[in-house]
């Protein structure tokens, strides 16, 4: 009764869409085209912040509200700037048609803003169409039943790319910006679509299918762990096709790990025992981009301290993700988010010292820490006390939700952790503001920030949402710098047409910051 529980939203995502100086909301409505008589009627919307703090919906046309017949599955998106005229744009994920039913998904869409709160769908112009499943699956352009959507700039060029996580074992999509208003997809190329483990012999669902058509399989497919239905759960000409042999991706992280300059990825993966190795687990991407030609090297987790103990029928339900320096030791460390399945819970990889060759290594200390929170769900990396540290937000998942499976929740609790290490490390925060309409947006979404202590550079880049449901931490680019109390060099390189930069020295550490596009004196905030 949307009288007393007001609107559905599924998600919301933060930025300034009108260049107010007030974030605004996108409120992102989820609709199940299996079940029309259960409709909630709502649709996603853009809602606008005024200077009393009071959103309303922004009004007039705009493409980037679904009307009443069109229930779709709204599951992720990402703000940027694709064009750098400084004004907000919206990439918006979307899942199946009709789960269960087929293949087919829906039209991922990008929408460019007006600058007033409303937006024109320019996917197609932008070269971002993908085709029914029939017509596209063979050589992967089909619409993907999309998890997650990421924005951020692979290759350094100063114009953002964008990403796209899909479910059901299907490509993931790269979207290279040729900073000429549209994009080039090099998903399978740079190595971002999936493994090149592709091999099903160890997926049970094969091996009752080869049990009972043995003249349709290779000799040595060895026999079946499970109880077989009849027929098999395995369509042999489309479940043994490349497309369909990839992973169950939810999340796409984007951040420099191992300090090269280049964003590096990390994505989050479903996986469960009985589908076998061709199914991609949740791995870290480094960035190996030399020149025009974008790759990305997949870790093995076991090489980067990654890996966790599988027994059993065991399933890994990692849904989310993010990056964080939780010690201030100028080392990026991943919190990943494990649900939905028993006896999961949350990881916290602190990286370590790398090794000689330079690749990153870590060391689950979730336990230790006291954040292997059960069933974790959602994570929000934020400074809530103010005390120059990053402290963890972790919702928790009651699907599948059993208390001898390792659930305890009575209800989805949310919990705060405060982070008690990091405060007696250096640290420098910085945000970010924008000219607005022919400059930079005025959150400073896209622009790329690199600061250099001790000899050591460090660069993040101010992120518009990423993954599952609109991951967010803040509009603040936090930086830890261990043993280090001046900053030798801020470098901005604004989301502006012209990637603009500027560069302030000799900053002192421990303190939090604001950089405006075009002046050349520092806030402190």
């Amino acid at each position: 009764d949307p009288k007393v529980l007001g609107r559905a939203s599924h998600f919301a995502l933060y930025a300034d869409v009108n260049n107010d100086g007030h974030l605004d909301i996108f409120s992102a409505a989820k609709s199940d085209a299996n079940k029309p008589n259960e409709d909630h009627t709502d649709r996603s919307r853009v809602l606008l912040q005024d200077e009393k703090g009071t959103f309303s919906f922004a009004t007039g046309a705009t493409d980037i509200t679904p009307s009443a017949s069109q229930l779709w599955s709204t599951t992720s998106a990402t703000f940027l700037d694709y064009d750098r005229d400084g004004i907000i744009d919206i990439f918006v994920g979307f899942w199946y048609k009709n789960y269960g039913r087929s293949y087919e998904a829906l039209q991922d869409r990008l929408y460019k803003g007006r600058g007033d709160g409303t937006f024109e769908d320019v996917t197609a112009k932008t070269g971002l169409t993908t085709l029914p499943f029939q017509q596209g699956y063979k050589n992967g352009t089909n619409h993907k039943p999309t998890y997650g959507v990421t924005s951020c700039d692979v290759n350094d060029d100063g114009y953002t790319d964008l990403l796209v996580s899909a479910y059901g074992r299907q490509y993931n999509m790269l979207y290279l910006n040729n900073g000429r208003g549209s994009f080039t997809e090099l998903g399978r190329p740079s190595g971002f679509a999936g493994d090149e483990q592709r091999d099903p012999k160890d997926n049970e669902f094969y091996r009752c299918f080869c049990a009972a058509y043995p003249i349709q399989c290779p000799a040595g497919v060895p026999k079946p762990r499970i109880q077989c239905s009849n027929p098999p759960p395995w369509n042999n000409t489309l479940d043994s096709h490349p497309f369909r042999l990839n992973g169950n991706t939810f999340t796409t992280v984007c951040g420099d790990i191992n300090r090269d300059g280049k964003n590096d990825l990390y994505n989050t993966e479903i996986r469960h025992w009985h589908i076998g190795t061709s199914s991609d687990p949740t791995q870290l991407l480094l960035n190996i981009t030399s020149g025009s030609t974008i790759k990305f090297k997949r870790m093995a987790p076991q090489t980067v301290g990654m890996s966790r103990p599988k027994t059993g029928s065991w399933n890994q339900g990692d849904l989310m993700a993010a990056f964080l320096d939780f010690d201030n030791d100028g080392r990026e460390d991943i919190y990943l988010c494990n649900s939905d399945y028993p006896f999961t819970y949350g990881h916290l990889f602190h990286q370590q010292t790398p090794k000689a060759d330079g690749t990153p290594t870590f060391t689950d200390i979730a336990k230790k820490a006291g954040v292997d929170h059960a069933r974790a769900v959602g994570v929000t990396a934020i400074d809530i006390d103010n005390d120059g540290d990053l402290d963890l937000v972790i919702g928790s998942s009651r699907a599948r939700c059993k208390a001898a499976e390792g659930c305890p929740w009575k209800v989805n609790e949310v919990r705060v952790y405060e982070n008690l290490v990091g405060q007696d490390t250096n640290w420098l925060k910085i945000s970010l503001r924008g000219k607005g309409k022919g400059g930079t947006n005025k959150m400073g979404i896209g622009s790329t920030i690199w600061v250099t202590a001790g000899g050591v550079t460090q660069m993040k880049e101010i992120s518009g949402g990423y993954g599952v449901s609109g991951q967010q931490h803040g509009l603040v680019a936090h930086f830890g710098l261990g043993k280090h109390c001046t900053i030798e060099k801020i470098m901005v390189r604004w989301a502006n047409s012209s990637r603009g930069r500027q560069v302030f020295e000799n900053v002192q550490a421990n303190q939090h910051i604001q950089i405006n596009e075009g002046v050349d004196t520092l806030t402190t905030r």
